[in-house]
């Protein structure tokens, strides 16, 4: 009943069958109605019967009448009231058919273990992030992210990239991931700031339309709501800007030497420099100066700490140039990076014994190493492609043992471990273990792309030299000197990679 209408009539008036007491009546009561039972039994049994009392039938039956209105329009009001509430239940939930009502229906949260059951690139990329940072924070962001651009949730990106992202932008960066093999993404590196909770991740996947390998730089703050740095075209870009950095890039490359004083780098590039300590690196070198050249005027910088490069300043032309010098116990230069933006892009430049390595960022944030890369050619892509699919040797019979060993390094790349054994050489004798036992160890060992490149990457330019009528080995050349590279044909005279065939 509603208690709000305890003062109405109606209330007042029932109060009293509302209050009554218990149904067991009283005994004095009982006996007193079988009294007068037994006595109207008596007057029925005789031969007449008393008259009719008019006069007091007719005031009783007008109360018990009043009694009953009074009471049906009570329950009425009642039942109105529990109609009128059930009603409004019902719009809450109900579709009313009105399209420019909002509709309040909840949004169906991600589910991290359903994307990563669902998804094996997914479950890789969570469960190798997890491992290096011995947090599941940032491999479920990332996963969200990489589930959003998927699925083209303009929603959910909006809400968690940097702040500028216009709807261009927005539009350009989910276009741009529209030719993504999702399946084939996987994690180069990640690097966590000290001290603070912002990650640099560096991703690679198959850009189907390409038909190559990309790499993509993203910087995740997870310090709340987690905020993501995916790099896009800048609107506008400064061409006065652009021709001062490059006068100053000129100067720092035309004078970089390995082993050069602090009173020559003073002397050249300037002393308005930091005095930072690296601690990212080991024995010699911690002591760096850190340079910054053409710096807007209020610009903040993205990351915590002056050892970690810029890209968001550094893509939006807000910083020039940033430069670090490596300095030994002596005094002498023994490391160089220079990473500055030109054309809508940012280049690195890295400074070691062996003499200057460039590295380019596009302005979508891809990473390329400068000059011969390793790649497939038209003909191995599209076998390598044809292979995966049921990974039958037959697709192998018209290439060499270079063009095998390409398509090894390639399923490395990909972290497509039953690819990369079924190019294992079949021969009985030389078979080292199983395929399940190569699965479960390829999870465990994560080796980087830059890793696999700099030791595998120059099989390209590689020479076979075969050894006997069915084996041979790839001679070529790493960054720290000569390689081999073991081959073997199997019995239906296929080149397949030997079983550990570095060695």
């Amino acid at each position: 009943m509603d208690n709000r209408k305890q003062d109405s009539f109606d209330q007042r008036f029932l109060a009293p069958l509302k209050n009554r007491p218990g149904l067991e009546p009283d005994e004095s009561f009982v006996e007193k109605l079988r009294t007068e039972i037994s006595q109207e039994s008596k007057i029925n049994n005789l031969p007449f019967k008393p008259k009719w009392r008019w006069p007091v039938l007719v005031p009783m039956a007008m109360a018990v009448l009043l009694f009953s209105v009074l009471t049906a329009s009570f329950v009425g009001k009642e039942t109105q009231m529990d109609n009128k509430s059930g009603s409004d239940k019902i719009a809450i939930t109900s579709d009313t058919g009105d399209s420019n009502k909002k509709d309040n229906t909840p949004k169906k949260e991600r589910d991290i273990y359903q994307l990563i059951n669902d998804h094996q690139a997914f479950d890789r990329l969570y469960n190798q992030i997890s491992k290096e940072t011995g947090s599941t924070t940032v491999g479920r962001e990332l996963v969200y992210y990489f589930d959003a651009l998927e699925k083209d949730d303009k929603d959910y990106l909006r809400e968690h990239l940097e702040d500028g992202y216009s709807t261009k932008k927005l539009t350009d960066l989910v276009d741009y991931y529209k030719m993504a093999d999702f399946t084939t993404l996987k994690v180069e590196t990640i690097y966590k700031d000290t001290g603070a909770f912002t990650y640099q991740v560096v991703i690679s996947y198959m850009d189907k339309g390409r038909k190559e390998a990309v790499k993509k730089r993203l910087i995740l703050d997870v310090t709340g709501k987690t905020i993501i740095s995916d790099y896009v075209t800048p609107d506008s870009w400064d061409k006065e800007k652009d021709l001062l950095v490059k006068k100053k890039i000129e100067l720092i490359e035309n004078n970089l030497t390995y082993g050069m004083s602090k009173d020559e780098a003073e002397r050249i590039f300037g002393a308005d420099y930091k005095i930072i300590e690296n601690p990212e690196i080991e024995g010699e070198g911690k002591e760096e100066w850190f340079y910054q050249f053409f710096v807007e005027e209020g610009t903040k910088s993205s990351v915590e700490s002056d050892y970690i490069v810029d890209f968001t300043n550094l893509q939006n032309q807000k910083v020039g140039i940033q430069f670090w010098i490596g300095w030994s116990s002596q005094n002498e230069a023994i490391r160089m990076t220079v990473f500055y933006t030109q054309d809508g892009q940012v280049f690195a430049n890295y400074l070691t014994e062996e003499g200057i390595r460039k590295n380019q960022e596009s302005s979508l944030g891809e990473l390329k190493q400068i000059g011969d890369t390793f790649k497939l050619s038209e003909k191995e892509r599209s076998i390598y492609d044809r292979f995966k699919l049921d990974r039958e040797s037959k697709h192998l019979k018209d290439l060499g043992p270079i063009n095998v060993a390409k398509l090894y390094i390639q399923a490395s790349l990909d972290g497509d471990a039953e690819t990369q054994y079924a190019l294992y050489t079949t021969r009985p004798d030389r078979v080292r273990w199983s395929k399940e036992e190569h699965v479960g160890y390829a999870k465990n060992e994560k080796t980087s792309s830059e890793s696999l490149l700099a030791s595998l990457g120059g099989i390209q330019n590689g020479i076979f030299n075969e050894e006997s009528d069915f084996e041979g080995f790839i001679s070529f050349e790493t960054s720290n000197g000569p390689g081999f590279f073991q081959m073997v044909k199997d019995i239906d005279g296929i080149w397949k990679v030997a079983f550990m065939p570095i060695q």
